[in-house]
């Protein structure tokens, strides 16, 4: 289905149909101005929560670029994620609880924006989670509802059975606690692929189910904060006492990082220059205001833009990592592990990598989300994730800087947080061909640690 329709926004090419009924419309859309696809939603009803979303900005809810209300509808237009839904990925199995949990957690901090705002989601469920990369997405806002403080009972019963708190059904008046309820069910699923009625989940994550899910709300966590503290507390490890950066590491990391160092070198990590802190630092708290077109918003994220410095990296123009030994379990041995980037938006999914490349034609763009990240290298060369380091890692940040002979336009670029912190949101376009550096620093137990990783951006019309 791909056809043009004239709405409130101007011309919407129409992809597919996502959703329809007498009183809501969804569509998978493309707008004829950028090529950027789109969500276009029309319903009857009230677009004072769109309104709120409208002025929410959070890697875990999706933007809402423009709200419109027009002839008794509700125009939306909002952006598309890319990714797979939370019920997808439960078809196969149960999560293991350190990842159930990091998907909680973000799903707190987007309830903790709508919370604020006075908006109560209503239907969380995993068909209403996308994951997009490393991102946890809460999505679709049709029966979220503000909190009235002068009604007793919601005006209208809503939400899914199963997930819905007692109080959706008419005893009295949903709040953030009515959220708190689905997310209990939405923890169990995740560790058990079944309603807690069903079977309980088992673990360390029990107590904190156990208390989300009271049929009496006075019983349950009084927020969302509160319940993101006691999920923070269960996946909390034993604290880490000793740090030993370099030759003490594992001999396949330290080969690793020899691989990776140009020959004349000593195998020692590069300092960041300070431009990259600097450049951080004086990052604008907002984009600036849109211009002409309410389609100029689609092309980027609304989140905090970040400059990319003129003068191009002073180092090799090459990745490296750092290898370091930490006792992360306290049982005084200190195991090999490595400092390096985390690719969470590229093809192959998520992966530490010294360089990448890729081709762009046309209009194509190519999204690149890198975080500062802390890897361990398994017995058959593979990397994982040793996603306990996300809360020790002190002021993590990572910066793209221009490599020697990039005379192309430089990116958009912006200040990306997940569950590792102070990353960047990459968007390359065939005007920022060339090679890019993404320098990424930490710090664990005062010891700086530092990486990179490089990116080409080529045209592959030409070089086919």
């Amino acid at each position: 289905m791909t056809s043009p329709i004239e709405t409130s926004f101007g011309t919407l090419v129409i992809e597919k149909e996502l959703k329809s009924n007498s009183h809501n419309s969804v569509y998978l859309a493309r707008n004829t101005q950028i090529i950027r696809q789109c969500i276009y939603r029309e319903f009857t009803g009230s677009a004072e929560v769109y309104r709120i979303l409208e002025q929410l900005h959070s890697p875990h809810l999706p933007e809402i670029y423009a709200v419109k209300e027009t002839d008794g509808k509700v125009c939306v237009l909002e952006e598309y994620i890319q990714g797979d839904t939370l019920s997808f990925l439960l078809e196969e199995k149960p999560l293991p609880e350190q990842t159930a949990g990091e998907i909680l957690r973000q799903l707190c901090d987007a309830l903790s924006l709508l919370h604020k705002a006075g908006v109560v989601h209503r239907d969380i469920k995993p068909e209403n989670i996308l994951l997009r990369g490393s991102m946890a997405v809460l999505i679709d806002f049709d029966v979220s509802r503000m909190v009235k403080p002068e009604h007793s009972t919601d005006t209208q019963i809503m939400g899914t059975t199963g997930y819905a708190a007692p109080e959706q059904y008419g005893f009295s008046q949903t709040d953030a606690r009515a959220d708190i309820y689905a997310l209990g069910i939405l923890l169990n699923e995740m560790l058990t692929r079944q309603h807690p009625s069903k079977r309980l989940a088992a673990g360390r994550f029990r107590p904190v189910i156990e208390r989300c899910i009271e049929v009496n709300m006075d019983k349950r966590y009084a927020s969302v904060e509160d319940l993101q503290k006691a999920i923070r507390r269960a996946m909390a490890p034993k604290s880490g006492k000793s740090l030993l950066l370099g030759a003490a590491a594992g001999a396949a990391a330290m080969l690793l990082l020899l691989t990776l160092i140009p020959p004349g070198k000593q195998a020692s990590a590069p300092e960041i220059p300070t431009d990259a802190a600097s450049a951080a630092a004086s990052e604008p708290e907002t984009l600036p205001p849109t211009e002409e077109s309410e389609f100029s918003v689609l092309g980027a994220y609304r989140l905090q833009p970040v400059e990319v410095p003129e003068t191009p990296w002073s180092g090799s123009a090459r990745g490296f990592t750092t290898p370091f030994s930490y006792d992360l379990d306290g049982d005084g041995t200190l195991e090999p592990y490595i400092f390096g980037t985390l690719h969470a938006n590229v093809p192959a999914g998520h992966r530490n990598t010294p360089s990448d490349s890729f081709g762009l034609a046309g209009q194509e763009t190519s999204m690149r989300n890198v975080y500062p990240c802390v890897w361990r290298q398994e017995t058959d060369g593979s990397f994982t994730q040793v996603k306990e380091f996300s809360d020790l890692l002190k002021d993590p940040q990572a910066t793209l800087w221009r490599i020697e002979g990039t005379d192309s336009q430089a990116p958009e670029v912006f200040r990306m947080d997940d569950i590792w912190k102070g990353g960047v949101s990459v968007v390359f376009s065939l005007k920022n061909t060339g090679m890019w550096l993404f320098a990424v620093s930490a710090t664990l137990d005062g010891q700086q640690l530092t990486a990179a990783t490089t990116s080409y951006v080529y045209d592959a019309q030409s070089d086919s």
